[in-house]
């Protein structure tokens, strides 16, 4: 009598570890990659990172926070944001609301690298190693800070979709990055993901600025 009380209280607990084990420790299907997936911002950001990251640079699980930038402080309400690391790679991803929180003003990817050199032929070399889609990249050197800046440009239905990369001549640090911004943004008039060249574009000009 003794030893099948002792069974049974070893089936039960191992029926207790397999619950635990399946529905608190390892994510469903709709959670994985995402601990908030049912939220808006993690139906975004995960859409948005398996269209154009490349998958082994996606992370497994994110914690999508509002108001996290890029370099892990707190920004304004309308943003929301994960950092991550990956072979010692860090990456971004955000999506942000237009003011009146109408609709996205902007989904961002930015990945940081330790390319020193940038010229067009440099920027699509990084643009191969982690996305899986971009243009033609044309170059230009940025009015205030005089680093190069490389982008190209397409479409998603009618999203506008900016891929680059760019360098800082006071930094060792070169930056990859995709801005798409949908249709209903307050910035979608831009042709570039730099405030610089939001009237005349980087990557739908027919030439490449002197100096690049």
């Amino acid at each position: 009598m003794e030893n099948r009380a002792k069974v049974l209280i070893a089936i039960i607990l191992v029926v207790i570890f397999s619950f635990i084990l399946m529905n608190v420790l390892v994510p469903t299907s709709n959670e994985q990659g995402f601990n908030n997936s049912e939220n808006r911002e993690g139906t975004i950001l995960s859409g948005f990172l398996a269209k154009y990251l490349k998958d082994e640079f996606v992370p497994v699980w994110m914690n999508v926070e509002q108001g996290m930038t890029p370099n892990g402080k707190i920004g304004p309400d309308s943003l929301y944001g994960y950092n991550w690391e990956i072979n010692g790679v860090k990456l971004y991803v955000s999506t942000e609301y237009n003011s009146n929180n109408s609709g996205v003003l902007k989904n961002l990817i930015r990945i940081y690298d330790s390319f020193r050199e940038m010229n067009a032929e440099m920027a699509t070399r990084i643009l191969d190693t982690y996305f899986k889609t971009h243009e033609d990249v044309k170059c230009a050197n940025t009015p205030a800070i005089k680093s190069l800046y490389c982008e190209s440009y397409l479409r998603d239905g009618d999203n506008k979709i900016f891929i680059g990369a760019l360098s800082a001549n006071f930094t060792d640090e070169s930056i990859a990055f995709v801005c798409e911004y949908p249709v209903g943004s307050d910035i979608y008039s831009w042709n570039s993901c730099n405030k610089a060249f939001k009237e005349i574009g980087v990557a739908t000009l027919p030439y490449t600025l002197p100096g690049a």
